[in-house]
């Protein structure tokens, strides 16, 4: 039976030092796709290695990892680097800033060995995640829509936007300012990374990273809305070769944008 665990960043690294898990260095390093560059030991450690601000959930088999998400903490304090800046982010667009402790996670990689997929272990990492952190924004980068897809049937109290396009409403206007919020979160050095160091396309009017990748086949969508994320994905690969639209997929808890339209 497969269990849900979850652990902190340092234990993460000492269980992977330990050599007691190669499976778990496996799973990670082929979530890079293709060969991964490096050591694959120094490589595993990079992906958990976040001391006091990273939460690390494990799906383990009996004594095997079998899959895992490596989850950045931004706590609901400006002694937090990431929580200030989401803080401020929030008070200016919306004059509001909830009381929650963790005003956001940020998935830095989440990934599940292939002979348990379609057995709903991410589906499960992801409810985790929530049950025992409940952010008010869960964030990160896809180009999967599988991952985009995996977020909407786990997560029913968060709206989702790819790429600032509502999935699971209609509020597209929300959707552009809730991208724009995620944009807040940088760094200026984070900022000068992605409009500087890397080519940019534009997708909704909003700057996004692309990285090869195959076509995103549409035929068998049936929710309308990502339908046309992913078509709009495929035109710009059309046009740029063999490569695809990397974009924000932020998930907002759906009790605080009640809250931000009350203000």
């Amino acid at each position: 039976m497969v269990e849900i665990l979850s652990i902190q960043s340092e234990e993460a690294v000492e269980l992977i030092e330990s050599g007691m898990h190669p499976e778990w260095i496996e799973l990670i390093n082929n979530g890079f796709g293709g060969i991964p560059e490096g050591d694959s030991l120094e490589n595993a450690i990079h992906e958990v290695n976040f001391p006091n601000r990273a939460t690390i959930f494990i799906a383990k088999d009996e004594d095997a990892i079998i899959g895992y998400a490596s989850v950045m903490r931004y706590a609901n304090n400006d002694d937090d680097k990431r929580g200030k800046l989401m803080r401020k982010a929030m008070l200016d667009l919306f004059r509001f800033i909830p009381e929650d402790k963790f005003i956001g996670v940020e998935i830095s990689s989440i990934a599940v060995n292939e002979k348990y997929r379609g057995q709903r272990i991410g589906m499960r990492l992801y409810q985790q995640v929530v049950k025992e952190l409940n952010p008010c924004f869960i964030n990160g980068f896809t180009k999967n829509p599988i991952a985009v897809g995996a977020r909407i049937k786990a997560l029913p109290d968060y709206e989702v936007f790819w790429g600032g396009i509502p999935l699971t409403s209609d509020d597209y206007l929300f959707g552009q300012t809730i991208q724009s919020l995620y944009f807040m979160t940088k760094t200026p050095a984070e900022a000068y990374q992605i409009t500087q160091q890397k080519r940019v396309v534009s997708l909704q009017a909003q700057d996004v990273d692309i990285i090869p990748t195959d076509l995103v086949d549409t035929s068998t969508l049936t929710n309308y809305k990502f339908k046309i994320v992913c078509d709009a994905i495929n035109e710009i690969q059309r046009d740029k070769g063999d490569r695809t639209v990397f974009a924000p997929l932020i998930c907002v808890r759906k009790d605080l944008i009640s809250n931000i339209r009350e203000q």
